[in-house]
């Protein structure tokens, strides 16, 4: 790669070191090893050939394929970052490493591409014929190594439209993938028989959603022609681009149909359709499109809809969505014609993007976005162009391998590109860090970009100090040829006077202010400094803490697990201990039951006959009448007989427990 570091950049800044890794070493010996024939990038129908993108980054971890290896190399970026503090020690001693992530069921074909889920979870890859998701399994740690960091970790595979990519793979060719932006674990695919589908990794063989965007063109004997090349969601619908220039919008939803080829104005000869190759929305809340061709043209279009077009009575069916195209550019350098371009959106900065083709990358900005309500509503107004600012180029026949743009807190924001050769080029993206080098490649700032100092209120603070108050008038003097040396001191007086007050003292108080604003400054960078320093300690604190809580919990669950295991075994214990009652005890046992029943249902109604016969006497003593003798002897035979019932129902009941007692 044909380009230098950019200059100003901290030594101890991660991206300097990062092209020396252990990584793009074996990169490079593999590179030496392995060579791709040309035309495996090529799709089938001979179209432009489609970019290489064979590095990615997700939550820090970096990514690379090897194809001699068939696996993943990867290595944690804020390793690297942390092995260059001077408080965690010498760069030598703690050399980052970098591990294997070898495949289950590796792809056969070339790759064009690694996809990084969202979610960190997993890795897709694409090529023509193939889409495989690496399921990563992250081990908890300091820098959350894979399989406890070891060298060589297998990751198990998951191929998507197996049998669809099968059946028709003479035919059929896998045009682009995404992760759908709200669904977790869930990736679209266009194919080549414009259709739009959506598979989960639960069921990677049946599609949820499934988008016929044209007619299909499955059939070999069939040719393809005005095929869908690319799609970019936005919001609940979803943006696919033509090959002959048309933009489609659709719902995003099983069977939807999509809307006629969207208006775009104002008019052109061509309709802007020279060679299409990419679309990208701008994470915005307006609906700010790009447009890319092969010849370097890239289209900025504002997305609008409207109930009525200007010179129609009666719109038409979509007639009211439009595409107003705000400006067009074209690349400084030369873009082959054979060439792709590939729209990369800045995870960073939403007003700026970045354009990619196979031996450059560039970084375009867009000042006009801050305006850009006002420019809808007048477009015929004249608006700030955007301005283009290469980044990185590579000598033919060298061409680029992948960019990744890295957004961390930890790491803050990066570029980071390969070539074919194993080479890395990385750099920091911030604007204070990126300086103009001179060479084919340059981190510049962009011509014509302007910035709010942070100090405006400052600066005008002291141009109110400076030049305060009115102007002194200047003072007219009589031309005489005859003037003295005292007039001429006088003058000389009253212009030292003038200086003094008007200048001098105005100049003085300015430096005092200055002198006290640098102090505060001093100071307040001095407390920033101590407060990332606390910040780094208490990180460093609370990730020890985490390490011994997983600890403990390790502990604590095996704890747990022996005192399930010895409650199971008590609880067999005891069962096995409890007798085991035949057919006949079990019988004896519930009529022992029934007749306790009985017992107390017997001297319940005992004792209510009590209580009556003592009310009975109380009552005949009370109105002193008393029973007569028939009427007392029936009372004590029935206590009598009832007695006799209880006597025997006690017999039985002792003679059942002692059956039951002496049963083993």
């Amino acid at each position: 790669m044909s380009s230098t570091k950019p200059a100003g950049i901290s030594p101890v800044h991660w991206t300097t070191t990062l092209s020396e890794h252990p990584i793009f070493g074996e990169l490079k010996d593999d590179c030496c090893a392995t060579e791709v024939q040309e035309d495996t990038y090529y799709s089938v129908e001979g179209r432009v050939p489609a970019l290489v993108n064979l590095i990615c980054e997700s939550r820090g971890d970096l990514f690379v394929w090897s194809e001699a290896k068939s696996a993943l190399l990867t290595t944690n970026l804020k390793r690297i970052k942390a092995s260059l503090d001077p408080k965690h020690g010498s760069a030598a001693e703690q050399i980052p490493v970098f591990q294997i992530l070898l495949l289950t069921s590796p792809p056969v074909n070339p790759l064009l591409e690694l996809i990084p889920d969202p979610s960190g979870e997993g890795v897709a890859l694409r090529n023509k014929k193939e889409l495989c998701v690496v399921l990563l399994k992250r081990q908890r740690g300091e820098y959350g190594e894979f399989g406890g960091g070891q060298k060589k970790v297998n990751c198990k595979v998951v191929v998507v439209a197996r049998e669809l990519l099968t059946i028709y793979a003479q035919s059929l060719e896998l045009l682009q993938a995404s992760w759908h932006p709200k669904s977790p674990h869930c990736i679209c695919l266009l194919t080549s028989d414009n259709t739009l589908r959506v598979f989960g990794l639960s069921e990677p063989d049946t599609p949820m959603v499934t988008i016929q965007l044209g007619g299909s063109t499955l059939s070999r004997s069939l040719r393809v022609q005005d095929t869908f090349i690319a799609f970019q969601f936005w919001a609940d619908s979803v943006f696919v681009l033509q090959d002959n220039g048309d933009v489609w919008l659709s719902d995003f939803k099983d069977g939807a149909t999509p809307s006629p080829p969207l208006s775009m104005r104002p008019p052109s000869e061509d309709n802007y359709s020279s060679d299409p190759c990419s679309i990208l929305v701008l994470p915005l809340e307006l609906c700010v499109v790009v447009i890319a061709n092969g010849n370097g043209m890239l289209h900025h279009c504002i997305f609008y809809s409207s109930e009525t077009v200007d010179g129609e009575e009666e719109p038409e069916a979509g007639a009211g969505r439009t595409l107003y195209v705000v400006e067009t550019m074209k690349l400084e350098d030369t873009v082959d014609e054979d060439s792709s371009l590939a729209l990369i959106a800045d995870p960073v900065d939403p007003y700026r993007y970045f354009v990619r083709h196979s031996n450059g990358l560039y970084m375009v900005s867009l000042p006009w976005l801050e305006n850009m309500v006002k420019a809808v509503s007048h477009p015929i107004r004249v608006i700030p162009e955007a301005t283009i600012r290469a980044l990185v180029s590579t000598p033919p026949p060298t061409r680029l391998q992948g960019v990744v743009i890295v957004n961390q807190d930890l790491l803050r924001d990066a570029v980071i590109a390969t070539s074919t050769d194993g080479e890395c080029l990385a750099a920091p993206l911030r604007s204070e860090q990126l300086s103009s080098v001179g060479g084919a490649s340059a981190y510049s700032q962009p011509s014509g970009a302007s910035s709010e100092q942070p100090n405006s209120r400052f600066l005008e603070h002291m141009r109110s100090v400076l030049f305060e108050g009115r102007k002194p008038q200047p003072r007219r003097f009589a031309q005489k040829k005859d003037e003295t040396q005292e007039d001429c001191f006088r003058y000389l007086c009253d212009a030292i006077k003038i200086l003094r007050e008007q200048y001098f003292q105005r100049e003085h108080k300015a430096k005092k202010e200055m002198k006290q604003r640098i102090s505060v400054l001093i100071e307040q960078k001095t407390q920033q400094i101590n407060d990332l320093l606390n910040l780094e300690e208490e990180s460093r604190a609370i990730e020890e803490k985490s390490v011994e809580l997983e600890d403990k919990l390790c502990v604590v669950t095996d704890q747990c697990s022996g005192l399930v295991e010895s409650v199971e075994r008590l609880l067999c214990k005891l069962h096995s201990q409890s007798p085991v009652l035949s057919n006949a005890e079990r019988d004896m046992a519930d009529k022992l039951r029934t007749t306790l029943e009985q017992l107390k249902f017997l001297e319940s109604n005992l004792q209510q006959a009590r209580q009556k016969v003592t009310l009975g006497y109380g009552k005949a003593a009370g109105e002193g009448t008393s029973l007569n003798p028939q009427q007392y002897n029936h009372i004590c035979a029935t206590l009598a007989e009832s007695g006799k019932d209880l006597a025997s129902l006690v017999q039985k009941v002792k003679a059942l427990l002692a059956v039951v007692q002496s049963a083993p």
